[in-house]
């Protein structure tokens, strides 16, 4: 088993234990809890399904710890292969937390864990092949309001070809951290391997992770899912701990 594997097991149990109440942001969806591990035969399936090759960290992860659940934003996507969209229960307000580590009836609080992390394995059900086509980019993008086309079909035809495979193709959701903000870990192309920041709203950017707080003209290094998710975990240990 990797040394990061047994890494983040302590980490986890520690970050558990010093927010009990679920004051760090995105929490209260997971509660740090993690789906069940798959076997290899679950991934080699879904690997074919898609027609690609996850990386060995990621695979690791999903073998060694679990599959959606505990991670940043609002938790882990899974992975896997569905063939119809999850039924969603209204989640019960029965029993749930609230920010001052009590209890009530706080519909936001509610945990509705199983039937949570579902979104990118449904979008796939009818978009499987996006995930073989390799990820377009190898540099940060920002989208520039010139270079949209004033004209409705070349808009069409701008979005399809240029806009859409940028936001599509070869790469899957690992998390969503609201304000239409993702972040994806590339699965085809040069860029297979890294963890890269996906921005739908005003202003749209595609950029690895880590970018954000670099010179423009930087060169940023690249994360792996396992530097990526450790570095959740330290961030939240840290801003747990320091709240206490």
């Amino acid at each position: 088993m990797p040394e990061w594997i047994a890494r983040v097991r302590s980490r986890l149990a520690e970050l558990r234990a010093a927010d009990p109440t679920l004051r760090m942001f995105g929490t209260f969806m997971h509660q740090y809890r993690l789906g069940p591990p798959l076997t290899q035969s679950e991934i080699t399936v879904a690997e074919t399904h898609y027609q690609i090759s996850i990386s060995p960290e990621y695979r690791d992860f999903l073998l060694h710890i679990g599959n959606g659940g505990a991670g940043p934003g609002y938790g882990l996507q899974r992975f896997g292969v569905l063939t119809a969209p999850v039924i969603r229960r209204n989640p019960s307000p029965a029993v749930v937390w609230d920010r001052d580590g009590g209890v009530g009836p706080i519909n936001e609080f509610a945990d509705c864990f199983d039937e949570l992390y579902f979104n990118e394995m449904e979008r796939l059900i009818n978009d499987r092949s996006s995930l073989a086509r390799p990820f377009p980019l190898t540099r940060p993008w920002t989208l520039n309001d010139r270079d949209i086309p004033d004209d409705d079909y070349a808009y069409t035809q701008w979005n399809i070809n240029v806009r859409e495979p940028m936001f599509k193709h070869g790469s899957i959701e690992l998390s969503n951290h609201g304000c239409g903000q993702k972040h994806k870990l590339v699965v085809t192309g040069e860029e297979s391997g890294s963890v890269w920041v996906f921005d739908e709203q005003d202003g749209e950017y595609i950029s690895p992770y880590g970018a954000g707080m670099l010179p423009d003209d930087a060169i940023p290094r690249r994360y792996t899912f396992a530097e990526w998710y450790e570095d959740w975990l330290i961030d939240y240990l840290y801003d747990a701990r320091k709240a206490r």
